[in-house]
């Protein structure tokens, strides 16, 4: 999707891969060693190539969730609201919202607030420049 433009990514695992992009269910694809979540003990990297131990996204990320249950093609189509950000908070699926991360809004440098959860983190190598409000 190397387009220039912001795009809405949903990937589910439960027990293979789903993928939606834009509120659009992807035809199955083998995601191989792919999938963009890296946990290395209590570091979570998003954006990280386990093929590749040193290639990350070279990419803008947003809006960052995770959910404890797969969520429906639905609750997809809410989550992605036409690609309007929106307050997960205020959906159908918010029940089951674990962790999201709005990345930068409210947001102070260094920390990435938890909206959801207690598991706040903190920006590597990036500092309050690196926010942009640019939205779909």
């Amino acid at each position: 999707m190397a387009d220039g433009q912001w795009h809405h990514v949903v990937a589910s695992f439960n027990p293979g891969l789903t993928l939606f992009v834009d509120g659009v269910q992807q035809a199955a694809a083998n995601s191989g060693n792919q999938t963009g979540i890296e946990l290395s003990g209590s570091v979570l990297e998003l954006g990280r190539n386990n093929a590749l131990f040193d290639s990350y996204f070279a990419g803008l990320m947003d809006e960052v969730a995770f959910y404890d249950t797969q969520l429906s093609a639905a609750e997809v189509t809410e989550v992605y609201n036409a690609g309007v950000p929106t307050d997960l908070m205020t959906l159908s699926s918010s029940t089951s919202l674990v962790h999201w991360w709005r990345c930068g809004d409210g947001d102070t440098a260094p920390t990435l607030l938890d909206v959801a959860g207690g598991a706040s983190g903190s920006m590597t190598n990036m500092d309050a420049t690196n926010f942009s409000s640019d939205t779909p």
